[in-house]
């Protein structure tokens, strides 16, 4: 048997039911949905925040453009797009 930690918690009824219909729909249980859902969002935000402090680390040492550098950079990112649709 795995680690488990019981956790309690409050949920607004329309996604209380959003979880109840989704766990019926997959034959899965509450708790196995909610808790996809809980490691799914932990580990998007655990991503987030290591890149914002990659972000910070790179600025701190010096590692930055100019904001004219920047908005070249998001032209470009616009021109490969639109010639992307157009094939």
């Amino acid at each position: 048997m795995s680690d488990t930690v019981m956790l309690s918690l409050r949920l607004p009824s329309e996604l209380a039911q959003r979880l109840e219909t989704l766990a019926a729909e997959t034959d899965r249980t509450r708790t196995y949905v909610a808790t996809r859902a809980i490691e799914e969002y932990v580990e998007s935000e655990e991503e987030t925040l290591a890149k914002i402090r990659q972000g910070l680390a790179a600025a701190d040492a010096g590692e930055t453009v100019s904001h004219v550098q920047a908005l070249a950079y998001v032209e470009e990112l616009k021109m490969a797009a639109s010639r992307d649709r157009k094939k």
